[in-house]
This record gives C-alpha cells, sequence and structure tokens, in this order.
C-alpha cells in the first residue's frame, strides 16, 4: 500500500473519531443539564 495514502486515511480515521467524541461528549453534557 502507498504510504502517503495510507497515512492520508489514517489521519481523517482519526480526525473522524475525534470528532465523534466530541459531539458525544457534547451531547453527554447537554443531557446532564435536562
Amino acid at each position: 500500500m502507498n504510504g502517503s495514502l495510507y497515512d492520508s486515511f489514517y489521519e481523517s480515521t482519526v480526525v473522524e473519531a475525534t470528532v465523534s467524541v466530541q459531539r458525544a461528549r457534547r451531547v453527554c453534557l447537554v443531557c446532564e443539564k435536562l
């Protein structure tokens, strides 16, 4: 597999995971306030 292609795929996966975690965390904070 191409190294640069793998790196870009890995970075995009990490970014998506981080965004989803932050979104879930934000939802949890909203639920706690209710």
